[in-house]
């Protein structure tokens, strides 16, 4: 147990000194951090504007009004800011670590460098998109007069982290292959756009296509299942594939992490 605990404040104190340096590195980079956020919220901004476009000449949309719309969206845009705030611009550099055999100097230091890889460059410019996502959440719980109990704000918290998660996962799996592959930023994207799938309610799609990104590329799960959880109310089905979705993606980049260290040679690969 002891050692156990030695080893999450290892963890931790990682984790600080990593956030502290980004912190400071973003501060002296000020402008490159208003740049990314104007971006953001310009991306932001062409989603709310598609779904006002829409709702123009309808007050629902499958029972779902424009206060559900936003909802959806707000929740949308949190998992996406947690995301690029995290794991995005750490993930993403996998395939050139690989290439110029900077991923050397990951597995020679003395900790998980799969978990130094996932963190190594934090992104602060997302904290402002993070913000402008719970506010277009919390402005539409107000339009929509939702009560919702201390175990739903719970479970839909932690669903959320849950898609935050999952994405990490399925761009970890991605990246990785670039030990294989060499070059995987287009499978990044790939998935990506993808993703803009996800990025839609499930209500707009038809059976078919709905079962393929809810069960086959599960990006349906990231960010509707919590969503729809506060619109339409628990459901022990989408708590249970969730559920599973996280584990099969956590055993699916662990597989290929391991797979993939053992195809790799170092900076002569």
């Amino acid at each position: 147990m002891a050692h156990l605990v030695d080893r999450i404040n290892r963890y931790l104190t990682v984790f600080g000194q990593i956030l502290k340096t980004c912190l400071i590195r973003d501060l002296s980079f000020r402008f490159n951090v208003i740049s990314r956020f104007i971006t953001d919220i310009a991306w932001y901004l062409v989603n709310i504007l598609f779904f006002k476009i829409i709702y123009m000449g309808s007050t629902q949309i499958y029972g779902w009004g424009k206060w559900e719309i936003m909802l959806f969206l707000g929740t949308a845009f949190v998992i996406d800011s947690l995301h690029m705030m995290f794991f995005y611009f750490n993930v993403f550099k996998i395939p050139e670590y690989v290439r110029n055999g900077e991923l050397d100097s990951f597995l020679l230091k003395p900790i998980n460098p799969k978990y130094l890889i996932s963190i190594k460059n934090l992104n602060f410019s997302s904290v402002a998109s993070l913000i402008f996502g719970i506010v277009i959440i919390i402005t539409s719980f107000c339009n929509l007069h939702i009560h919702i109990s201390l175990l739903q704000l719970f479970l839909y918290i932690g669903f959320i982290l849950n898609g935050v998660i999952i994405m990490y996962f399925i761009l970890f799996s991605c990246a990785i292959l670039s030990v294989y592959f060499i070059k995987t930023e287009g499978l990044i994207e790939t998935f990506f756009n993808i993703f803009q799938f996800g990025m839609k309610p499930d209500i707009i799609y038809n059976y078919a296509l709905k079962l393929v990104i809810t069960y086959v590329i599960p990006v349906i799960v990231i960010v509707n299942f919590p969503a729809k959880l506060i619109i339409e109310g628990f459901s022990l089905m989408n708590f249970v594939w969730g559920f599973v979705v996280t584990v099969l993606m956590s055993v699916i980049s662990s597989v290929l992490w391991k797979c993939s260290l053992k195809k790799y040679t170092g900076a002569s690969s």
